[in-house]
């Protein structure tokens, strides 16, 4: 497969490299929505836009400076009514949204994962607590296969209702008839990560095992996301697990598998990106 990143007109601008929106966070649960940001505008958004509980809100605008914060009304630091409408007003004119990360068990979870997979028409990205916010699958509609789905084993099975073992024995297919059932683009993560879209499969092969550390998923969701503009919901995640894997490989060159940690994937997007750039 062919993962050359096309060199940048001269005379472009931010608006050219898509608008992403990260909606997520919760008390305790910063980073992961920081990170998914940072790994989406390290792998070349125009704009981000950081979608988070006003609860958590005045903390990622002391951390975040490159990405663009937005806050949802909470009550009794819960997501109240008035967010869902918030969030349409916030994704106006945006090209795509990662969901999930760090969402916590919020009662509101799903109907804003709900209403956003029937009325967004962008690409989107679905992870962490939005995949775990999901109790029956059928009662989500997707088109043309326009929805990411990035679960690990253990995400999966509570989806799929399959048990662990059987999934990581049969990874291909049981993310083949998932995909193919849904309508929906599944990223099965692990060793070798899988992405298949029906009967599309792609087998990824760069990675190491120092990458299975906190906020390394959060992170692929960034990339994936970072890569949407312009591309197929497909064609963004076959690349950006290859370039989520591939930063990790630079990280363990350079620090050693057991000392990695999620930041440094993000650290070492600039390598693995400049690797797959166009002569």
């Amino acid at each position: 497969m062919d993962f050359t990143i096309k060199k940048r007109d001269p005379f472009s601008h931010k608006g050219d490299y898509g608008r992403v929106c990260v909606i997520g966070g919760s008390k305790g649960m910063c980073g992961s929505v920081y990170l998914a940001s940072m790994a989406a505008l390290r792998t070349g958004s125009g704009l981000v836009y950081t979608i988070v509980p006003e609860s958590i809100s005045d903390i990622l605008q002391i951390k975040s400076v490159e990405n663009i914060i937005l806050p949802l009304k909470c009550e009794n630091d819960k997501l109240s009514e008035e967010s869902l409408s918030q969030i349409f007003d916030y994704l106006h004119n945006k090209d795509s949204v990662a969901i999930g990360c760090g969402m916590g068990k919020d009662n509101l979870n799903f109907e804003i994962i709900r209403q956003i997979t029937q009325n967004f028409k962008g690409h989107i990205l679905i992870d962490a607590d939005g995949l775990n916010s999901i109790k029956d699958f059928s009662k989500l509609e997707f088109e043309d296969y326009n929805v990411a789905i990035t679960p690990h084993p253990l995400e999966f099975s509570r989806l799929s209702g399959l048990d662990v073992e059987y999934i990581n024995n049969n990874r291909q297919k049981v993310a083949r008839e998932f995909s193919l059932k849904h309508k929906c683009v599944v990223v099965l993560k692990g060793h070798e990560t899988i992405v298949s879209k029906a009967d599309e499969i792609y087998v990824n092969k760069t990675g190491n095992p120092g990458m299975a550390t906190a906020g390394s998923g959060d992170c692929l969701s960034g990339i994936i996301a970072g890569l949407f503009y312009g591309r197929t919901v497909f064609e963004a995640c076959k690349l950006g697990v290859y370039i989520h894997g591939l930063a990790g490989d630079f990280a363990k060159q350079n620090l050693g598998e057991d000392s990695i940690i999620a930041s440094d994937i993000i650290k070492y997007l600039p390598n693995a990106i400049n690797a797959c750039k166009e002569k």
